[in-house]
C-alpha cells in the first residue's frame, strides 16, 4: 500500500479524505476490494496530496 502523505506544492491538490469507521468496510463490486480503499488509491495515483485519518493518524498514547 503507498503512503498517503506526499509533498504538497503549487501544482498538487490537497485532500482531505473523511468517511466513517464503517464505511471502510463497504466493498466494490465484481472486485471485491473497500470502496475507501480503491477511492483513495485513485487519488494517489492521480498524484493528489490526501490526507487520512486512519492512515495519518498518529497512534493514541
Amino acid at each position: 500500500m503507498a503512503a498517503s502523505i506526499q509533498p504538497i506544492n503549487t501544482l498538487t491538490a490537497a485532500v482531505l479524505l473523511a468517511y466513517a469507521d464503517e464505511d471502510s468496510q463497504l466493498r466494490l463490486a465484481p472486485v471485491n476490494i473497500p470502496v475507501v480503499e480503491a477511492i483513495r488509491q485513485l487519488l494517489l495515483d492521480a498524484g493528489f496530496a490526501i490526507w487520512d485519518h486512519h492512515y495519518d493518524s498518529p497512534p493514541p498514547q
